[in-house]
């Protein structure tokens, strides 16, 4: 090879060498450019279902601060990886410390706690316990969950379902998954005042039998708010689901009565007549 021969060839090798470069450095910028498309796309995509009612910013006060008071963040604002998914049940917000349990789908890794406010009022601090498997297992309880709709229920207000009152005992319940948060309420489910009473409550129901959580009992100022109907009358204990009332006389009011919740707390004291 001549001299001539040899600078075109290296000539030639620079421009191929330049070529790939530059297609190299396209291909990065396109993988970039896609890359915070899909990411911004998938910000854009969580949907955030809210309702307007009254409830909702004063409950939320005492869940977020007991969300933190026990270390966890504000499922709201948590934009979960694909795949992941969060349901967080919470009950109390009368005369109870407020309380729930959080379950959370990682991949495939599941995890639980059942978290419990020091007071039902001003809460100093949280207790925080990690939850063992559920008795039935991690896929059958939470297809035990969507079976009653848990990712699905409207908020009572949208359906005409509320007791009346604020002041009993209300279950509230946040989901976060498929790029979506739901949250809504039910208060006094005890009432079964619609079909979907009964679906909040069977969701309890499986919480209390999947982890084994233990019942204690509602103060008296919270059964004071309980519709009568909800009450019987019959001198026997009734089973009402996650709520079970033991009336120990015929009388609908002013006999002592216990009201067990899946909670842990003194016993009720008998109401005066």
């Amino acid at each position: 090879m001549n001299k001539s021969q040899r600078k075109i060839e290296s000539l030639w090798s620079r421009e191929r060498l330049n070529t790939i470069s530059n297609n190299f450095r396209f291909i990065v910028v396109i993988v970039l450019v896609t890359a915070t498309a899909f990411s911004f796309s998938c910000r854009r995509a969580m949907k955030v279902e809210v309702p307007h009612a009254s409830w909702e910013p004063n409950y939320f006060r005492q869940i977020n601060a007991v969300a933190g008071l026990s270390g966890q963040s504000n499922l709201r604002a948590n934009r979960l990886p694909r795949g992941d998914s969060e349901a967080r049940i919470w009950w109390g917000f009368g005369l109870s410390p407020l309380e729930g349990v959080m379950l959370r789908r990682s991949g495939s890794q599941w995890t639980a706690i059942h978290v419990k406010a020091d007071d039902y009022s001003e809460p100093s601090k949280a207790e925080r316990i990690q939850l063992s498997t559920p008795r039935s297992g991690w896929d059958t309880l939470w297809t035990r969950l969507v079976n009653e709709k848990i990712l699905s229920l409207p908020d009572a207000s949208e359906i005409d379902c509320n007791a009346g009152g604020l002041d009993g005992l209300s279950v509230v319940v946040e989901t976060n998954a498929d790029n979506t948060y739901r949250t809504y309420m039910y208060n006094l489910p005890l009432a079964s005042k619609c079909d979907e009473d009964k679906h909040i409550l069977a969701i309890l129901d499986i919480i209390v039998e999947e982890f084994s959580l233990h019942a204690a009992e509602v103060s008296p100022e919270e059964y004071a708010v309980l519709p009568t109907h909800a009450l019987g009358s019959s001198d026997s204990e009734q089973d009402l689901g996650f709520l079970t009332l033991k009336q120990s006389h015929t009388s609908r009011l002013g006999r002592p009565i216990t009201v067990s919740v899946p909670t842990s707390s003194a016993p009720l004291p008998s109401r005066a007549p």
